[in-house]
C-alpha cells in the first residue's frame, strides 16, 4: 500500500491524466462527422466524461475508507454514509447520462416518444368506441 506522503503526488497524476483524457476526447469530438453525436457532445458526453473521471477519483478514496474505520465514531460513520450517498447519486447521474446518450443515438431523428405514440393510439381507439356506443 502507498504511504500517505504519496497521496498528493498521486492525486496530481490522476488530475493530469483526467485533463489529458478530456483534451483527447475534445480533439476526437472535433473530428466527428455525425451531426447528432456532435450536438450531444456538450450537453451529454462532456458531463458524462466528467462524472466518470470524478467517480474514478472517488473510488480510491471510498476503497481506502474501510468499514472498520467508518464506524469507529459517530462522526466517521456520518462522513462515511454521506460519501457513499454522494457516490451513489453521482453514479446514478452518470448512468442517466449514458442512457440519454444511447437513447439519442439509437432512435432515428424525429422518432416520436414510444409512450406518446401508444397514448395517441389509445385515444383514437377510445374516440372510435365513444362514437360507436353513443346513442343516435
Amino acid at each position: 500500500p502507498p504511504n500517505k506522503s504519496d497521496g498528493g503526488s498521486e492525486r496530481n497524476r490522476n488530475l493530469d491524466a483526467a485533463a489529458l483524457l478530456r483534451d483527447e476526447l475534445s480533439r476526437a469530438a472535433s473530428a466527428v462527422d455525425h451531426g447528432l453525436l456532435r450536438g450531444l457532445m456538450a450537453p451529454v458526453v462532456g458531463p458524462l466524461v466528467d462524472a466518470v473521471i470524478a467517480g474514478a477519483a472517488r473510488a480510491r478514496e471510498l476503497a481506502e475508507s474501510t468499514a472498520v474505520r467508518a464506524f469507529a465514531s459517530v462522526e466517521s460513520s456520518a462522513t462515511w454514509a454521506k460519501r457513499h450517498r454522494v457516490d451513489r447519486a453521482a453514479r446514478g447521474a452518470a448512468w442517466a447520462l449514458l442512457g440519454l446518450l444511447r437513447l439519442h443515438l439509437l432512435l432515428p431523428e424525429g422518432t416520436p416518444d414510444p409512450a406518446a405514440a401508444t397514448r395517441a393510439r389509445l385515444d383514437r381507439a377510445d374516440a372510435v368506441l365513444s362514437r360507436e356506443t353513443a346513442p343516435t
